[in-house]
This record gives structure tokens, C-alpha cells and sequence, in this order.
């Protein structure tokens, strides 16, 4: 490696130069020409220091011949000046480096920003189950199945809900979204030409409803995504629950109503029939029938038949705290007995690994033209379980516990622990006693439904 000094640099020098040579010439102070050792000739800075004391070289010039000897004098002025002043070049380049990464960044978050206020409603949504309900609701699934099922009603305008900007979800929208979900059948046919949608039942809309407050509450709070943080106002002091003033349903089913349904559910194949029929005997409620399995599965309620049980882990129903256990009447375990299994299937009521969809729903559409007892639904047979058992004269405790509902809260759930496991399943086999010797009477003298309920009905 030679250092070579010339008064004037000149092109046939620098090319006859070997490689670890450094040109430099007297007439520009501090530039110099280094030869690597793959043979790159490359513009450089030396210079010492004022704040650190030390020799560095500076790049970032270029190379020869790209770079000519002119050029290299132009490129590297402004920073010869700099060393003349007493300010190192390479400090500075760090600083106005550092400044345009700020500006650069600041200009990517404007419009990752921008992007995220064009967000929709639905792509929140689904961000919220991903991040957040997929990890903290148990009941995931039924969460999601009311996110879709939000994201696709239809609003006055004609717009879906899911298809609207976050940040335009007002609560104008919202009280739109409401409307629309509470409007009757007649009512959307009318107003979107014949086309079928489901009627919601108030309850399940103000659900729903709450669940849009959820989603927004939570979304405001997202650090990665500020934007969302404008969506706050539009929906600020909204009370989401005080916007469905309605009555709870009590409908408790008549005797001869709820023999024409268990007769007419004995008529239906399965799963739909057996799973009104094993409701109507254990007043269980439908998803706790429809999710039954064949053997022990996380999550699941499961028939045992070596100890005569249905068994629901703690998780698995809707008081989520502790293990349920239904202890089979005899007419529930013929009703069980009866079904058909295939191998490989856990679902008792499914024809695949998952549970069965609506079977409730499907069984009602073809028991109505059968029974012909007007307004009714599957859940009404748990409340007529409980009436029929109040009737019967049991307590309300022992009805709780048949029911699987929380028979207290606080202090006093933990100094209680008896399960009532005789009691209740005295109870569940006298029920059903009760419910066959009102279809084996039926069956001996069928009266039909009083007219003024037809009237009703009509």
C-alpha cells in the first residue's frame, strides 16, 4: 500500500493505481482517492476530528470513473467547508439523516392513519374477535355467528351495517341499525322487495345491540390503531340497553299443547324430534341437547350411560361455575337409547364432528302444522318443566337446581354444597311420568284445543 501526493490529480494516474494505493492531491485539501482491493476507486474524506480528536474518513462520494475528478471536487465542497469551520461532516450527515427518517416515518404513519380511518365496521369487527374474543368469550362461536350476523342487516338506506366506516357509525346509524333489526318480516319484504330475512326476537336484538358497544369501547382503546380514537364522540353516553323496553317471555305451555308436542315430536325423525322430545322430559335447554356428544369432549355436555347421567363440565352450560348433572328418567334414556350412532361421530345429534344447526328451528317448522297450538317455542318446554315441577309441589330451590340456575350469589354460594342429587332426580323421572300419562290419556280420549285458542292463534 503507497500514498501518493500530486499537485493536480489526473485520470491516467488514478487508473494506473494499484489496489490499497491512496491519491491525493495538494490543491483540494482532505479529498483523496482510495483503491480497494477488489479494485473500487472510492472518494473519500480524511480529516481530524475537533470534537473527538481522532482521523476519519468519510465516504458516501461515489467511485471512479462514474465520479469524475471534477465532480468529486463539486460533491465533497460543502463538506470540506464544514471540516474548515470546525464541524465534522459525518456528525452532521448522522443528524440530517436521522431527521429524514422522522420525516419519512411521520409521512408512513400519516398514511397508515389514513388507511385505517377507512376502515369498516366489519374489519373492526373481525380485528375485535381476532384479538379480543377469540381469547375471552367461552362462547366464541355463538359471538362470532352475532357479529356476521350484525355486519349484514340492512339499514333504511339500503347500505349494510358491516359496510359502513367505523368512524360514520353514529349514533344515528346505530339507532338505525335497531330499526332495522326490530323491523317485522312484512316489513323488510315490503321495503327490499320480497326478500327474506329473519325476524329477531327484542332480546336478541338489544344482545346484539350491546355487542356494537362492545366492539366500539374496545376498539377505541387500540394503541396501534389512533385513528379509531375520533370514533369515541360519535358514540359517547349511547345507552345501547335502555332502547328495548320489553316484556320477558312467560309463555307456559297448556297440557294438551305440549302433548300434541311431544306427540307430534315422536312423529319426526331424527334429530329434530328426539331433541324436542329429551327438552320436553329434562327441561334442559336446547343448545345443552343440540351440543349433546357421545363421550366426554371439552366444552360439551356428554351422556353417560353406566352411571344413567347427562354430564355438563363446569364451562360447558350457561351458569359456567360448576359441574351440571342430569339424571336420566327413564323416558330420557329411551329417548337415548333409541338414536342411531355412527362411528367416529361424538355428536349424538349430528351427522358430522360439529354440532347440529337449528334442529330446534327445523323441529318447529314441522311440528306447527301438526299441533296447531299457535305462538310457541322450543324454550317454552324448560319454563312449563319448571311450572309443571312448582305444580307438582316442589320447592323453588330444588326447581333451581332441576333448572341448573344460580341458587344464590356472594357470601352465602360459598356455605352451600348440597347438590340435591336424590332430590333432583326424583324430580326429573316425576315429571316425566307426568308428561306420558298426559299423552297416554291424550291417546285414549283426544280433545282438541279449545276454539278461542284457534281464535288466538288466528
Amino acid at each position: 500500500m503507497a500514498t501518493h501526493v500530486y499537485e493536480t490529480l489526473r485520470d491516467n494516474a488514478i487508473r494506473a493505481a494499484k489496489p490499497g494505493d491512496i491519491l491525493r492531491e495538494r490543491c483540494t485539501k482532505y479529498l483523496q482517492l482510495r483503491v480497494t482491493d477488489a479494485g473500487s476507486r472510492v472518494w473519500q474524506l480524511k480529516y481530524r476530528s475537533r470534537r473527538t480528536g481522532t482521523t476519519r474518513s468519510m465516504g458516501g462520494f461515489g467511485t471512479f470513473p462514474e465520479v469524475t475528478i471534477a465532480e468529486a471536487r463539486r460533491l465533497t465542497l460543502p463538506a470540506r467547508r464544514q471540516i474548515e469551520d470546525g464541524i465534522d461532516p459525518i456528525d452532521q450527515r448522522r443528524v440530517a439523516d436521522a431527521k429524514a427518517m422522522k420525516v419519512a416515518h411521520q409521512v408512513i404513519v400519516e398514511v397508515e392513519q389514513e388507511q385505517q380511518r377507512d376502515l369498516t365496521f366489519r374489519q373492526v369487527a373481525d380485528l375485535y374477535l381476532e384479538r379480543y374474543a377469540s381469547q375471552v368469550h367461552a362462547r366464541y362461536r355463538h359471538t362470532a355467528v352475532a357479529v356476521n350476523a350484525i355486519c349484514g342487516v340492512r339499514l333504511a338506506d339500503g347500505r349494510q351495517f358491516g359496510d359502513i366506516p367505523a368512524l360514520e357509525v353514529t349514533k344515528g346509524v346505530v339507532q338505525l341499525l335497531i330499526q332495522a333489526m326490530l323491523r317485522t318480516p312484512s316489513q323488510r319484504a315490503e321495503q327490499f322487495h320480497g326478500e327474506p330475512e329473519a325476524p329477531l326476537a327484542p332480546h336478541t336484538a338489544k344482545q346484539r345491540a350491546v355487542l356494537v358497544g362492545s366492539i366500539w369501547h374496545w376498539a377505541t382503546g387500540l394503541s396501534d390503531i389512533k385513528a379509531l380514537e375520533d370514533w369515541k364522540k360519535p358514540l359517547a353516553g349511547l345507552r345501547l340497553g335502555a332502547k328495548f323496553p320489553y316484556q320477558p317471555r312467560d309463555r307456559v305451555l297448556a297440557d294438551h299443547e305440549l302433548v300434541a308436542i311431544v306427540k307430534a315430536a315422536r312423529q319426526i325423525r331424527w334429530p329434530c324430534g328426539p331433541v324436542i322430545e329429551l327438552m320436553a322430559y329434562t327441561g334442559l335447554r336446547g343448545g345443552e341437547v343440540e351440543s349433546l356428544c357421545w363421550r366426554p369432549r371439552p366444552g360439551r355436555g356428554y351422556f353417560d350411560p353406566d352411571a344413567n347421567q347427562l354430564v355438563f363440565p363446569a364451562g360447558s352450560t350457561k351458569d359456567r361455575r360448576r359441574k351440571f348433572v342430569v339424571f336420566l328418567s327413564r323416558q330420557a334414556r329411551r329417548v337415548l337409547d333409541s338414536l342411531p350412532r355412527t362411528v367416529g361421530i361424538d355428536y349424538v345429534f349430528g351427522a358430522s364432528n360439529r354440532p347440529p344447526a337449528w334442529s330446534r328451528r327445523i323441529a318447529k317448522e314441522l311440528i306447527d302444522p301438526v299441533a296447531q297450538i299457535g305462538d310457541w317455542r322450543p324454550h317454552d318446554l324448560r319454563r312449563t318443566c319448571a311450572s309443571g315441577l312448582q305444580k307438582l309441589g316442589y320447592s323453588v330451590d330444588l326447581i333451581k337446581a332441576v333448572l341448573n340456575h344460580s341458587m344464590t350469589s356472594g357470601a352465602t354460594l360459598a356455605y352451600l354444597h348440597h347438590d340435591f342429587r336424590d332430590e333432583k332426580a326424583a324430580a326429573w323421572q316425576r315429571w316425566a311420568d307426568h308428561v306420558d300419562k298426559l299423552v297416554a290419556a291424550s291417546e285414549i280420549r283426544l280433545l282438541p284445543p279449545p276454539q278461542e285458542s284457534h281464535d288466538e292463534a288466528a
